[in-house]
């Protein structure tokens, strides 16, 4: 009995033992199998790796060459603009503009003188031309504010009246006159700008001496008589003062002046007289 079981138990070790041993060499296959696919998927990532890095190589050398390119383009640029010489400091640069600012100005002008309020002599058109320099310096604030200027004008005022005298006749008898005083001025100048000239609206003032070349020409009639024609002609000296306004119009200015001007006129066919008026005019200034 003994030994019959004897034998079974060695007939159910040796059953089980190539189970046990089958049961190693199926976890061997599993954990294989498991490395094999770590390492596709290590080398799929190594490739996509590899994939990346050509990119960004490519993205590289394209940069470089772009970089190349613009230091070529900046290089050319450099010698094209690089200037001969650097200019001082006190100096301005070549290319910038200059200020357009004008130098000379003249203005015809025609316009009224009104002796009325001083003297006997009537009204009468004047007419004149000035040409003046303008200063090239700035005071404060003030853009070339002075000129300094000739003014040449002409006019002719004229006086009527009647009078009485003994001589005339056996008890005397009435005439009557006509007086043209003719006068050709000249002054000298100085107009101040409060703006800059021919810029838009602006007001001046001026002031200067003046000079009279005048002839007086008297004619007279009376007692059914003509006594014909007088003439005398003087200088005389004498002062102009006022101002006006400016605004631009064109390539000019249109310009507007009220002034007080006169002088004596002490003549034998006058009299003591002056030549004291307030003249108004209207003119286009032209700046050069």
């Amino acid at each position: 009995m003994k030994r019959l079981m004897f034998i079974l138990l060695a007939v159910g070790l040796l059953a089980a033992s190539p189970a046990m041993a089958d049961e190693p060499q199926e976890d061997d296959a599993e954990e294989v199998e498991q490395t094999d696919e770590a390492d596709e998927a290590d080398d799929q990532e190594d490739e996509v790796a590899d994939d990346e890095d050509e990119v960004v190589d490519d993205e590289d050398e394209v940069a470089d060459e772009e970089d190349d390119q613009a230091d070529e383009e900046f290089e050319d640029l450099a010698l094209d603009d690089e200037p001969a010489d650097e200019p001082d400091a006190d100096e301005p640069a070549a290319d910038e503009p200059a200020a357009d600012h004008p130098l000379l100005a003249v203005a015809p002008r025609i316009g009224v003188t009104a002796p009325q309020p001083f003297g006997d002599l009537n009204s009468w058109p004047v007419f004149g031309l000035d040409v003046g320099a303008i200063m090239p310096f700035d005071v404060g604030a003030m853009q070339r504010p002075l000129q300094l200027g000739i003014d040449v004008g002409y006019t002719q005022p004229g006086a009527t009246g009647e009078g009485n005298h003994p001589m005339l006749g056996d008890e005397g008898a009435d005439y009557e006159w006509e007086l043209t005083q003719r006068m050709l001025t000249l002054q000298l100048t100085a107009l101040w700008r409060f703006m800059p000239p021919g810029q838009g609206f602006g007001a001046h003032a001026l002031v200067g001496p003046r000079v009279y070349l005048m002839e007086s020409v008297m004619e007279a009639s009376g007692n059914d008589a003509d006594f014909g024609e007088n003439r005398e002609t003087n200088t005389e000296y004498g002062v102009v003062f006022g101002g006006g306004v400016e605004y631009q119009l064109g390539p000019g200015s249109l310009v507007g002046t009220l002034v007080v001007s006169g002088s004596p006129l002490d003549q034998r066919i006058t009299g003591e007289a002056n030549t004291a008026a307030f003249n108004l005019d209207v003119g286009y200034r032209l700046f050069f």
